[in-house]
């Protein structure tokens, strides 16, 4: 059966997001809550083979994100913070990361948010991907970051940022370990730290290889063809 319209509970001001609609599946969408951040809605979704009909899924669009971890060019060590949060119930690593503006790219948040929080630039970034935060209810996208040989900024943004941050420095097997121990304590903080980690190591692995390639490259070509060299002791003998 049809739901009957409502009126939506607006705290704060509408929520200006895109509606997620998925083709040939959402067939409405009632908002319940918004707020300039957030909007909570009951979708009316049709099943994937066309036989049923769910008319009280929940559905949650928040503000795209942005997550960045870096790394500082002297000493190589990553910055992160020890800081709390609402929903974690033990204070948690994390990197740097918050909502994307209206207007702006993934790429332009991430080096905003990161001159803010932590008064650095970076001239080498790398996007980790787009992702998807809870693929049943929504929650927004998550754009990823790695920014590497980052230095202090000429001039530091002030940060809204409200909890309390602690900074920590980090080689990388500091982070790994503490990435498999659990120390990192949301998700998608973890999947931007997973992925840095892997990023390093991946680059590592192509710059490895492709010393070793020039380097037999260049040892064949300083090699005399075999040849050669009888040609020379021919020579030598005076034969």
């Amino acid at each position: 059966a049809e739901r009957a319209p409502r009126e939506p509970l607006v705290l704060g001001g509408e929520y200006r997001g895109p509606q997620w609609r998925k083709p040939n599946q959402t067939l409405g969408a009632t908002t319940l809550v918004e707020t300039p951040f957030a909007r909570v809605q009951l979708h009316r979704v049709q099943t994937e083979d066309g036989q049923h009909v769910i008319d009280d899924w929940l559905w949650v669009d928040e503000r795209d994100a942005v997550n960045v971890v870096a790394r500082v060019k002297d000493g190589g060590r990553y910055v992160m913070f020890t800081q709390s949060k609402y929903g974690l119930e033990h204070d948690s690593l994390a990197p740097v990361g918050g909502f994307i503006n209206d207007g702006e790219a993934g790429l332009q948040a991430a080096m905003r948010e990161l001159n803010e929080e932590l008064g650095l630039e970076c001239p080498t970034w790398n996007s980790l991907g787009r992702y998807r935060t809870a693929v049943n209810r929504g929650g927004g996208w998550l754009h990823a970051f790695f920014a590497d040989d980052c230095v202090a900024a000429t001039r530091r943004k002030k940060s809204d940022d409200l909890e309390k941050q602690m900074v920590v420095h980090l080689t990388e097997e500091e982070l790994l370990q503490a990435l498999l121990r659990g120390e990192i304590g949301e998700v998608k903080w973890t999947a931007a730290v997973a992925l840095s980690i892997l990023h390093r190591q991946q680059h590592h692995h192509h710059q490895r290889a492709a010393r070793e390639q020039a380097a037999a490259h260049q040892h064949q070509h300083t090699q005399k063809p075999e040849a050669v060299w009888q040609w020379r002791r021919i020579a030598d003998r005076g034969i």
